[in-house]
């Protein structure tokens, strides 16, 4: 079987998942509950193990709060040249028990050669598939939308794990934009304590002060995170987002936009 036709059997798989936990779990999409992409993670590591496999979503806290609480849990084993796989909605009070399943049986031919992954995804992505150090990043369909890279370990604390791109090309790219920013941040001059404090108040209570996606760039951000950042959220990629609703998002890259926004309207340099 050839490379693509291998991945649009794995595509077809993903479907195949996303019906059964839908089917099992209605629309409470927000409970306890595994994502596809954990499911058909557990099934490739079992199709490559050959070991029983259990993916299970965290639900100890419900045990602490004496109610009962509804999760999904998904198994899956191979036999032979198949892997059967089963999703198990279930609720957990006293003794946890079933409520309903779905069952599936894919043949291990399809993972021949390929390590699926969940790193480096977007959560627009649907899997992904390791290439040496970079993630294919494929979307439900089984088309290549783009390729993630991992952070050079200089960046983390600033931009996080994983640089985003439609090409690999495109991911080294960004990396050497984010150093860039940051040495042009480290050759201006340190602003003092009390403009520190203008900064984050502005940044905290303005809603005339606006923010895009061309300033979210300024910060070094890729455009591919910002994209699925505003898809999370619902925002337009060319909406003007206040920046106290940033400053109060709760993400810190989303924090660091609004702080530069506010910087500028102080005239104020990092």
């Amino acid at each position: 079987m050839k490379r693509t036709q291998k991945i649009d059997e794995i595509a077809s798989l993903y479907g195949q998942i996303d019906r059964a936990l839908t089917a099992i779990r209605g629309s409470r999409d927000n409970e306890h509950g595994l994502s596809a992409r954990d499911v058909l993670s557990a099934v490739a590591k079992a199709a490559a193990s050959g070991a029983r496999v259990m993916q299970e979503a965290p639900h100890e806290v419900s045990k602490a709060y004496k109610y009962p609480v509804r999760y999904t849990t998904a198994v899956a084993s191979r036999l032979d040249g198949t892997v059967t796989w089963e999703v198990v909605r279930r609720v957990s009070f006293g003794a946890p028990s079933s409520l309903a399943s779905r069952v599936g049986h894919t043949p291990v031919e399809i993972f021949a050669g390929l390590a699926v992954t969940r790193d480096g995804l977007l959560s627009g992505d649907a899997f992904g598939l390791l290439r040496g150090k970079f993630v294919e990043r494929y979307a439900r369909s089984g088309k290549l939308i783009g390729w993630a890279s991992p952070m050079p370990h200089d960046l983390w604390h600033r931009f996080g794990a994983w640089e985003h791109a439609t090409t690999q090309q495109g991911c080294a790219q960004e990396i050497e934009n984010k150093r860039a920013t940051l040495a042009n941040e480290a050759r201006v001059k340190i602003i003092t304590a009390r403009d520190a404090r203008r900064t984050r108040l502005l940044a905290r209570v303005s809603h005339k002060l606006v923010a895009t996606f061309d300033d979210a760039r300024a910060c070094g951000f890729c455009a591919a995170g910002i994209t699925d950042w505003a898809a999370g959220r619902g925002i337009a990629l060319d909406a003007e987002v206040p920046i106290a609703v940033l400053a109060r998002d709760g993400d810190r890259r989303a924090q660091a936009v609004a702080l530069l926004v506010a910087r500028r309207a102080l005239a104020v340099r990092p």
